[in-house]
């Protein structure tokens, strides 16, 4: 993907900076959202339960950049 560059960032260690000129109705990032079972969130280690998300009842992990 190179209309986005994972960097160094201040606040989770990394940021997402344009790597390219978007336009105005451009879509800038498309989420991929893993679902994961109970049992893999339990297994998640503790820094990566910051980029969950859960809606109805499903418990989803935002990947890279989404995160």
């Amino acid at each position: 993907m190179n209309d986005v560059i994972i960097v160094e960032g201040n606040l989770a260690g990394k940021g997402v900076c344009a790597g390219k000129d978007f336009k105005k109705d451009d879509v800038v990032i498309h989420y991929n959202l893993k679902p994961l079972t109970e049992e893999e969130f339990e297994n998640l280690p503790e820094d990566e339960k910051m980029f969950i998300h859960s809606h109805k009842g499903i418990t989803k992990l935002y990947s890279e950049p989404e995160r």
